[in-house]
């Protein structure tokens, strides 16, 4: 995860041409997430009523493209994503290893304002099977691919082996700015399994006889989200290059 958000923030840092003075002060120049947890239910890294606050947030637009064949003609599909991270501290403070945990990050299957429904198949064993091939890291750049669709994706890593994801609920963009402006919007009631490694490990141990007997949605402590997202949207040449470089 850090070695993109490290090329985001580099990529941002350029671009935008700013540094703020405090490194615990963006000066409003990269946006913010304010996240409020509720219905917390088992063991977790937040409590119900928390606030989790990220004071930095910086947006790109992803495009990937696709060769088509159709006939004896060639053409592009072209699929554009929009990519979030947030951040608890300056994430374009040049301190990049002070970065820390929780970080936050949002992938929506478009570049438009609108409601963005937030899915993830947490009944499904394949999901969780899924899960020990990939990191939230390569997820969050590249998308939540399950059966070759790609979801919307919402996470917020706890630390290096903890993290949320969402499964229900709903991400509105109200406004999509150009570059150097903000693309803002809510998270309304997103629901989260807390997933920890060493649940992903056990669970991959077990027999289909002992699977049988878990269900899923209650094995992992749970958590719903809502809150507002105010994100400085940065030139996707600038980041796509970076990335690519990482």
């Amino acid at each position: 995860m850090k070695k993109s958000i490290l090329a985001i923030a580099a990529a941002a840092a350029m671009a935008l041409a700013f540094t703020a003075c405090d490194p615990d002060d963006t000066l409003g120049l990269t946006g913010k997430v304010t996240l409020y947890a509720s219905q917390v239910e088992g063991t977790q890294a937040f409590a119900d009523g928390d606030t989790i606050r990220f004071k930095s947030a910086l947006s790109n637009v992803k495009f990937d493209s696709t060769v088509v064949y159709d006939g004896d003609s060639i053409a592009l599909d072209i699929d554009a994503g929009t990519l979030m991270i947030g951040s608890t501290k300056n994430i374009v403070s040049g301190n990049f290893d002070d970065l820390g945990f929780p970080l936050m990050g949002v992938n929506l299957r478009g570049e438009t304002t609108g409601t963005y429904k937030i899915s993830c198949p947490v009944e499904d064993y394949a999901f969780y099977e899924y899960l020990m091939t990939t990191d939230w890291n390569a997820m969050l750049v590249d998308g939540l691919v399950i059966d070759d669709v790609v979801g919307n994706l919402f996470v917020i890593a706890a630390d290096a082996e903890a993290y949320y994801i969402g499964y229900e609920g709903e991400v509105e963009i109200t406004k999509f700015g150009d570059n150097g402006s903000t693309v803002d919007g809510t998270v309304n009631n997103v629901k989260a399994i807390y997933i920890t490694l060493p649940q992903i490990e056990e669970l991959a141990a077990m027999s289909e006889e002992d699977r049988a007997n878990v269900k899923l949605v209650g094995y992992f402590p749970t958590a719903t989200f809502n809150g507002e997202i105010e994100s400085r949207r940065v030139p996707i040449d600038a980041v796509l290059q970076a990335l690519e470089e990482e």
